[in-house]
């Protein structure tokens, strides 16, 4: 049974694609090595039906798995991938082993569209300044290796090589986790306000805060998907509702403090900060009340806030931790 792109597109957005089994049709369907019963029969629209799964990046995209004939095409330029250990809006990541036993996540991307191609280049530069005398801190992974599929090959792919995070979850569920809302979890939030600092502190913006970009793994917290990160005057793009719409053309510092708000926030009280209610705080341990105040400054509800970067709030994070500990 043959349809054609449009009849393929309206049942698969009637469908559920939240579970693996419409994500495998979706991959059958692209992939021109693929043998399901349902297949798109107008390979000319092959390339508009991809676009319009790949969408822009600014949209709430589901995860996409690889298309079927990635491995190939990767293996074809030197790459050896083990498991697929992550799926995003923009690509995949696999584990892999290299100098005997160290594994090491590959992140792999299509680099096709000129949105994608420049999301890719931006986080390889940016990856390529993390380094000792760089921007060195805890929370950012430093880049091991990266590189491109042959410009000849059907589908274009870039990749960047990067140390692999042993069981990383979101870090709202790691906090959710953890029973509490004392001092492990604020250390937790505390690493990855440090990050944010250091990459303001040289002049960039992260410009896509969320959870998911925001990873713990043994203990520690890392800044992940520095795709949209990128120098502070340039265009700041970000996903709703950490960032306003209102962020996407200028501020880009204070966006990125902005979007920490939304995420410290929805971390220690497990919800969304609402914009019209004022913000209340159940889960916060006792003899946390200074926090409150720094996540209000952050959200923008304090007008006398100095919080115009993330140097400024991780100044004002590690004071109240310290205090804390006193």
């Amino acid at each position: 049974m043959y349809e054609s792109a449009e009849q393929f597109l309206a049942r698969w957005e009637r469908s559920s694609p939240q579970t693996i089994d419409a994500w495998n049709e979706v991959a059958d369907a692209l992939s021109p090595l693929g043998d399901g019963e349902h297949r798109v029969a107008d390979a000319a629209r092959y390339r508009v039906l991809r676009d319009r799964l790949v969408g822009e990046f600014q949209n709430n995209r589901p995860p996409r798995l690889p298309p079927l004939d990635l491995q190939d095409a990767l293996t074809r330029n030197g790459l050896h991938l083990e498991a697929l250990v992550g799926m995003g809006g923009y690509g995949w990541v696999f584990s892999e082993t290299r100098g005997g036993d160290r594994a090491v996540a590959v992140k792999v991307q299509p680099i096709d569209l000129r949105f994608e191609e420049e999301a890719y280049r931006r986080e390889c530069d940016l990856l390529a300044r993390v380094r000792p005398g760089g921007l060195a801190h805890s929370s950012l992974l430093d880049l091991l290796d990266a590189g491109e599929s042959d410009p000849g090959d059907h589908r274009r792919y870039g990749w960047t090589v990067q140390h692999l995070l042993r069981d990383p979850r979101p870090v709202h569920e790691a906090i959710k986790a953890l029973g509490n809302c004392g001092r492990p979890a604020l250390n937790l939030l505390n690493e990855a306000i440090g990050g944010l600092a250091t990459l303001h502190a040289a002049g960039y913006h992260h410009g896509d805060l969320k959870p998911d970009n925001i990873l713990v793994s043994d203990g520690h917290t890392y800044l992940m998907d520095l795709g949209q990160s990128d120098r502070l005057n340039r265009r700041l793009f970000g996903t709703e509702p950490y960032y306003s719409s209102n962020d996407f053309a200028d501020y880009a510092k204070r966006a990125d403090v902005r979007a920490m708000g939304v995420v410290l926030y929805l971390a220690l009280e497990q919800r969304f900060p609402n914009d019209v209610a004022p913000l209340r705080f159940s889960r916060l341990a006792s003899g946390t009340e200074a926090f409150q105040g720094i996540i209000r400054a952050a959200l923008g509800g304090d007008p006398d806030s100095d919080l115009r970067d993330a140097v400024a709030l991780a100044e004002r994070f590690e004071t109240a931790l310290r205090y804390l500990r006193s």
